[in-house]
């Protein structure tokens, strides 16, 4: 209740002090980060609370564009990481697939998702991409990455993610990337919210990465 009052105190006031204004917390900005732009703006102070609390305010809505040719200003180093990332794995080592794990750590607005819209603008022809977030719910979603991106990982992980044993599921998902005929990018975001399942999950895959036509792209704080 103390959260909710300061929120609502704070959007009267307006972030800015200009007038009424629409702000929530770090947990509706988790949830809802994928469909809706946020500003971080200070963080408050709330009686109960030991640390402040971040704040945001909702500016738009995500468009996602698999293949955008909007520009992205800065970060030319982290994106050339990136592109060189997936050029390797393209090359390949004596014709064999060879996979690597890439994180991307920041905080809260740092411009990490801006980031990973830009890599999906520069992926070259051929490949098969999809991303994913865990959410910062009280009640985890049990591996959240996977559901999101369960359209391009086919019907026998779909499956699977309803019905099957976790180890089947994870089979599934190793036998589909080892099988494709184009290489892979996946993205998880927000690992700091990811549950014991996603986590088991990337280690599943990174003992393997090696033999696997996969980028897997991480992104925490």
């Amino acid at each position: 209740m103390n959260l909710a009052s300061r929120l609502m105190q704070a959007a009267d006031l307006g972030a800015d002090g200009a007038g009424s204004d629409i702000l929530c917390d770090e947990a509706t900005y988790h949830a809802a980060h994928a469909h809706v732009e946020f500003d971080a703006l200070e963080s408050i102070h709330v009686k109960g609370k030991a640390e402040p609390v971040p704040l945001y305010r909702p500016v738009g809505q995500v468009t996602r564009v698999v293949n955008s040719q909007a520009k992205m200003v800065g970060r030319t180093a982290e994106r050339m990481i990136l592109v060189d990332q997936l050029q390797a794995l393209i090359r390949g080592g004596g014709g064999s697939p060879s996979g690597t794990v890439v994180t991307i750590e920041g905080e809260a607005g740092i411009g990490k998702t801006s980031l990973i819209r830009s890599l999906f603008g520069r992926l070259p022809r051929g490949w098969r991409a999809a991303a994913g977030g865990c959410d910062a719910l009280y009640t985890p979603r049990p591996l959240g990455p996977v559901h999101d991106m369960a359209d391009m990982l086919g019907p026998q992980v779909r499956s699977l993610l309803e019905n099957g044993e976790r180890q089947q599921l994870f089979a599934a998902i190793l036998d589909m990337i080892s099988r494709s005929n184009s290489p892979v990018l996946m993205v998880w975001e927000d690992m700091h919210w990811a549950d014991h399942a996603t986590l088991d999950l990337l280690r599943y895959l990174g003992r393997r990465i090696a033999i696997l036509p996969l980028v897997l792209v991480l992104t925490y704080r």
